[in-house]
């Protein structure tokens, strides 16, 4: 129930802030990532869990853990396209389109 009404929602993005907010996010990303470039540590991203099934398998034998079936009661809310998802895509798009973030609007 809760997830239909979430899943209804389609935000409006901020364009006009939305390439200093990636950029410095990505700043803070090298900047954490130089930090700890002495420490044993491993890159994961969301869209390996979705596309790898050993992914977490790999996350648990790098943390000395166990290897176990892992599993949750957290459901999918969005299951559309991207641009289905945001109620400005179109601006969205032409502001990422000629920047180095074009690669996110790729599926």
């Amino acid at each position: 129930m809760q997830a239909e009404i979430l899943a209804r929602f389609k935000p409006e993005v901020d364009v006009s802030s939305l390439i200093p907010s990636m950029r410095s996010a990505e700043q803070s990303m090298d900047a954490c990532l130089r930090r700890f470039r002495a420490t044993r540590h491993m890159i994961l991203y969301y869209e390996d869990l979705i596309r790898d099934n050993n992914a977490l398998s790999r996350v648990q034998e790098f943390l000395g853990l166990p290897v176990r079936r892992l599993s949750s009661r957290h459901v999918k809310i969005h299951t559309s396209p991207l641009p289905d998802l945001v109620d400005n895509w179109e601006d969205v798009r032409r502001t990422l389109k000629p920047t180095e973030f074009a690669r996110f609007l790729d599926g």
